[in-house]
């Protein structure tokens, strides 16, 4: 997925129907997630696992980069 870099510190991302349905999903999950830790003080492991695919599902489709090693943060994509 291309990111454009614009003048004044702007990004244009291109990405498909499917990658814009799969964030918004994992936005909903995300949301229903921390609304059981609010009212329960508790979450359970399915929640946990949708939340691994929401960050899978936005670091693919955001095209971040990961580090030399796995406890590294992802980066930003190369400007072009």
């Amino acid at each position: 997925m291309p990111v454009k870099y614009k003048k004044n510190r702007k990004v244009s991302i291109e990405m498909s129907l499917e990658q814009l349905e799969q964030i918004l999903k994992g936005h909903n999950h995300l949301k229903d997630t921390l609304d059981t830790l609010q009212e329960c003080s508790d979450v359970w492991l399915s929640q946990v696992s949708g939340l691994q695919l929401l960050l899978h599902n936005l670091h693919d489709s955001m095209d971040f980069k990961r580090g030399e090693n796995y406890w590294n943060d992802y980066t930003l994509p190369p400007k072009e």
